[in-house]
């Protein structure tokens, strides 16, 4: 049991970096965040990526055999628009 929990996280690692370096670019050029008075960055950064970490954690489950991921595809999708609209708090 010990080492299918190990090979999952491999899995989901090796998922993370090549999904991740996958959407990057799209999101550099499309979902960015400018910086303002609030920020603690000076240049615009992208944002978004929790979709990638959704959708991997979503392939997981489905491999597992859970189905409880669905449950947080509202919070996932209240995150992403944030990151496109800024909603109040």
């Amino acid at each position: 049991m010990n080492q299918l929990i190990l090979y999952i996280c491999i899995l989901n690692f090796l998922m993370t970096l090549s999904i991740t370096s996958f959407f990057l670019p799209f999101l550099k050029k499309y979902i960015f965040d400018i910086p303002n008075n609030r920020s603690s960055h000076e240049i615009r950064k992208p944002t978004g990526g929790g979709l990638v970490f959704y959708l991997i954690n979503l392939i997981s489950s489905y491999f597992l055999g859970s189905s409880s991921l669905i449950l947080l595809l509202p919070i996932t999708f209240a995150g992403f628009v944030d990151d496109l609209r800024g909603l109040k708090a």
